[in-house]
């Protein structure tokens, strides 16, 4: 179970506040993988997209209904924890819960499971309602989320933040392609896992499992920008690696990452 933190230290859990649960069986497809044949994390955040969006498509709140209010859904945080990582051409279960919202953030938990019942991931994750042309977040309107189901919070939910990166090991600079921009006009969300986990190793990358990945988006990243993609390690006392990333867009941070990972 993910536990958040609320204002003033109070905690609260998925399990108390929720919303209407959605589930989604997908197949794991060769094109989703990394070289070893295990789901890559970035394409996780596709396909956990996917299945929130099928989600409030169902419920007559989808793209087409936000769009027409002139705003649109952006992820500003993912914490996920692997049990295992999914393998091509496996089909598991992705159930979405949304629990709760508040002002100007919404939080859902993703839960993924194989055909045996044998849970793969949990990912906690928040997001924002933006002004599609004013680039600027906004209030959450009432009929958006009613569908849901979920209690209005005053209190704000405090997420686990990525740590800092305070020493730099290795970085890479990456220019913003026109194929990296989604229909939010700004560089999908998948996209900064990328550019975070290319300056890692090769080997070191097909030797090592993800075991746990916080990102945090800070500021939009638009077409023929470039980037920085910067990272630290550490070596953790049970042995596992946690890599430290951060993404800069000129002077400004556009995402910063925790990573860690256990040898395959």
């Amino acid at each position: 179970m993910i536990t958040y933190k609320y204002g003033k230290g109070k905690k609260g859990s998925a399990s108390i506040m929720s919303g209407v649960m959605f589930q989604e069986n997908c197949v794991i497809n060769y094109y989703e993988c990394d070289t070893t044949g295990h789901l890559s994390a970035p394409m996780l955040l596709n396909i956990l997209l996917n299945v929130s969006g099928s989600q409030c498509t169902e419920l007559g709140v989808g793209e087409d209904f936000t769009h027409q209010l002139g705003v649109a859904w952006v992820v500003i945080q993912y914490e996920i924890h692997f049990d295992r990582i999914p393998q091509v051409n496996e089909e598991i279960t992705i159930q979405t819960t949304p629990l709760s919202y508040n002002k100007y953030f919404s939080y859902r938990n993703f839960e993924g499971f194989d055909l045996a019942g044998n849970r793969l991931f949990t990912v906690a994750s928040s997001f924002v309602l933006m002004d599609l042309h004013a680039r600027k977040m906004v209030p959450i309107k009432e009929e958006i989320v009613a569908p849901f189901g979920i209690l209005k919070e005053n209190k704000m939910v405090r997420m686990t933040k990525p740590e800092k990166l305070t020493e730099l090991v290795t970085e890479k600079k990456f220019q913003v392609r026109y194929l990296d921009i989604d229909a939010n006009q700004h560089v999908n969300n998948s996209k900064y896992l990328d550019w975070a986990l290319d300056v890692l190793d090769f080997d070191f990358l097909n030797s090592h499992d993800m075991i746990y990945c916080n990102v945090k988006y800070d500021k939009e990243v638009e077409y023929g920008q470039i980037v920085e993609s910067k990272v630290s390690s550490v070596v953790n006392e049970e042995g596992t690696i946690k890599t430290i990333h951060q993404i800069k867009n000129g002077e400004h941070t556009a995402c910063e990452l925790t990573i860690e990972w256990k040898q395959k």
